[in-house]
């Protein structure tokens, strides 16, 4: 640490020495850029530097790298193969549409939706379109439902916004209504749902009238039933109700014949949620039962009949899925729960303590955009107390990814973070030092050398991303000096901000013909 310190502090004086070199960047420079790049993509035995390196690229946006991310769309590693896709994407790639319809074809599962998020992130309209065409028909249900908010009910939220009602009347609400039947219950209970806020509400008829009906399948009425309650549609209350009556009757039936009709369970289990949804207290309690042994897809939909209701029972529920070791029904309840007016800051700081990373970025913007009052204190309490410093401060490091989030966090806890990082813990301190590095202004070359002598590696590799990405051209000697780091991810992060800063300022480059391949340096 010592030593990369002093080497650190001579390449600023150096630097500092010489006459404003600007941006550009001479051949020999783009060359060791270009094998830094390589050596990550090509990394013959470790896929986390290849996704790493493909994720550096996907922050550059430059074609003149495309050849690195082409080839690594065959990767053994389904980690790597998307993250290459993502800078196809990025680039607008000529093969970009064919490349990521094929990767969604080939693939299922979790790196399906993978492509998909990535198409819906960085591709034309057009290609969007497409792949969400083919995404509706998935049998993966997260894959379908996300395809149908993002392309459908997305088009639609933006038409009603800019008064489109011609749009609205003779495309969207037609292409919406072919969603309107039992070929996919899920996807017709959002249909429903939106057509029911728009007003409307003879939409309903059409489910309730399969419902309601003696002389269709059991199938088909358990379908019907749940999509008016995932609608929450209110022209079912009293079928719902008339059916639970029903089944009443039939229980406590004290005759000694046996009953003549039976009323199925499992229409008994869809309108007790249905009553739920629409705010029945009553049915509470039963609706609660049904989450013991639940599968993924029966807990989801349980929670969403359970969300609609303002009761507190229904938000404790809520509060206690959201502690769920399920990934799909954690995050489901987490979206569920923020919507709510009863929303408590305090529930959401708990459910992050645990969760995977893109949960913890989820519920961090919804504090800092909705609680952030109330989250200011709770993280100020946080860092004071022993047993919650170093889970909040790692928390913190993963979350802050841009400079408004920076500024909006960290500056009214830095009185903390300020105290943290003088104790010098060997841990701690450092993490400190870089999450209050943050929300200065561009630091000169001796505070930078200053700085650098608190980091730690992991902390160093952030201070430096975090700066490529919001600040290159205010650091472009800091990138020339750590690019002669020993770590690999240390001048692979420097060599992004160097060509990142050089791209700024000139006309982009051509690729040079004379990178070589080379192992890299751990």
């Amino acid at each position: 640490m010592k030593f990369w310190h002093l080497v650190l502090v001579i390449g600023l004086i150096v630097s500092m020495g010489c006459e404003e070199e600007g941006p550009a960047l001479d051949d020999q420079v783009r060359n060791e850029i270009f094998k830094v790049l390589q050596s990550g993509a090509e990394h013959p035995t470790d896929p986390y530097v290849r996704a790493e390196t493909m994720r550096v690229l996907e922050l550059l946006k430059d074609p003149a790298f495309n050849n690195f991310a082409e080839g690594r769309l065959k990767d053994s590693s389904a980690m790597v193969r998307v993250a290459a896709l993502r800078v196809l994407l990025a680039n607008n790639h000529a093969e970009a549409r064919s490349l990521a319809l094929q990767m969604f074809n080939e693939t299922s599962g979790p790196e399906r939706l993978a492509v998909l998020s990535a198409t819906l992130e960085h591709a034309p309209e057009p290609v969007q379109r497409e792949l969400i065409g083919r995404a509706i028909r998935s049998p993966d249900e997260e894959v379908r439902r996300i395809a149908f908010e993002q392309g459908y009910i997305n088009r639609i939220d933006s038409a009603i916004a800019e008064s489109k009602t011609q749009y609205l009347e003779r495309s969207l609400y037609p292409e919406l209504a072919r969603f309107m039947n039992l070929d996919d219950p899920i996807l017709a209970a959002r249909a429903l749902e939106k057509f029911l806020e728009v007003g409307q509400a003879d939409r309903a008829e059409t489910f309730v009238k399969i419902f309601s009906r003696g002389d269709v399948s059991l199938e088909e009425r358990t379908q019907a039933c749940y999509v008016l309650v995932g609608a929450g549609a209110q022209a079912a209350k009293e079928h719902f109700t008339s059916l639970l009556e029903r089944n009443s009757e039939i229980l406590n039936d004290t005759s000694l014949g046996v009953p003549v009709e039976r009323v199925e369970p499992e229409l008994v289990k869809c309108a007790t949620l249905g009553l739920t949804a629409l705010g029945e207290e009553s049915t509470i309690a039963d609706s609660q039962k049904y989450l013991k042994g639940a599968t993924i897809q029966e807990t989801v939909r349980i929670l969403n009949a359970l969300a609609k209701s303002p009761s507190e029972e229904s938000e404790i529920s809520l509060r206690v899925a959201m502690q769920d070791s399920r990934n799909d029904v954690r995050n489901r309840a987490i979206e569920l729960y923020a919507q709510r007016a009863d929303a408590s800051p305090e529930a959401l700081i708990r459910a992050m303590s645990g969760a995977p990373f893109a949960t913890q970025k989820r519920i961090s913007e919804l504090l800092r955009t909705k609680f952030k009052d109330a989250w200011t204190k709770e993280l100020s309490s946080a860092l004071q107390r022993t047993s919650e410093v170093d889970r909040t401060l790692k928390i913190l490091r993963d979350v802050i990814v841009t400079q408004q989030e920076a500024n909006d966090i960290i500056i009214p806890i830095k009185p903390e973070l300020q105290k943290i990082a003088d104790e010098g813990h060997e841990e701690r301190a450092p993490l400190a030092a870089y999450l209050l590095a943050l929300t200065v202004e561009p630091l000169d070359d001796k505070a930078i050398a200053e700085l650098d002598r608190k980091f730690d590696d992991p902390t160093r590799y952030a201070f430096i991303e975090f700066q490529v990405r919001e600040n290159h051209m205010d650091y472009q000697r800091l990138f020339r000096v750590y690019f002669n780091a020993d770590l690999y991810v240390i001048r692979l992060m420097s060599a992004a901000g160097m060509w990142r800063a050089a791209q700024s300022g000139a006309a982009p480059v051509a690729s040079p013909s004379n990178s070589t391949n080379g192992p890299v340096d751990e």
